[in-house]
């Protein structure tokens, strides 16, 4: 029974059940809650490997560096200009550094004809590496177990509709 003080009157209301209906659909909603974690399967996120991909590697080398030694000490030559020069294959990045060459223009000496050799120093290369366009991602997807006693949602909804029913009688 719960009493409510409207103006200077007191209006009593009585409930059919020992506590208010407020109270009876949250600790339903509890149970059913509590129902539905209890004893749930567990769930996995199951993913596939795609195979290995290849990388897509080139040579890569810092710039070579050359001088030019002449015989005369007098003679004076122009600055060199050279670069690096890979074959198209140029070694197995697994197992070896790429096999490249520097290669100068002839040098430009004065006084002309002057016997002048081109000097470098080692060539440093490596490999500058890229993932391959075709590389699949892995993709994944949750599976749960099934539990011993499975019903079909269609079964399920069939199954909350009195659950429903009920709850609507309830509450009117």
């Amino acid at each position: 029974m719960v009493d409510k003080k409207c103006g200077s009157q007191i209006l009593r209301k009585k409930y059919a059940y020992p506590f208010p209906m407020g109270s009876f659909l949250i600790l339903l909603v509890i149970l059913v809650l509590a129902e539905r974690g209890q004893g749930s399967p567990p769930c996995y996120q199951i993913c596939d490997e795609p195979p290995p991909c290849n990388a897509t590697c080139t040579p890569k080398c810092l710039h070579p560096v050359c001088t030019t030694q002449c015989q005369d000490s007098h003679s004076e030559c122009n600055p060199l200009h050279c670069t690096t020069r890979c074959p198209e294959d140029a070694g197995d990045p697994d197992t070896q550094c790429p096999s490249c060459e520097t290669v100068c223009d002839p040098p430009v000496c004065a006084p002309d004809g002057a016997a002048c050799d081109i000097l470098c120093e080692m060539l440093e290369c490596g490999w500058s590496c890229v993932k391959s366009g075709a590389c699949r991602e892995k993709t994944c997807q949750v599976m749960c177990e099934q539990p011993v006693c499975a019903v079909d949602s269609s079964a399920a909804a069939l199954l909350m509709s009195p659950l429903i029913l009920l709850l609507s009688v309830l509450v009117a």
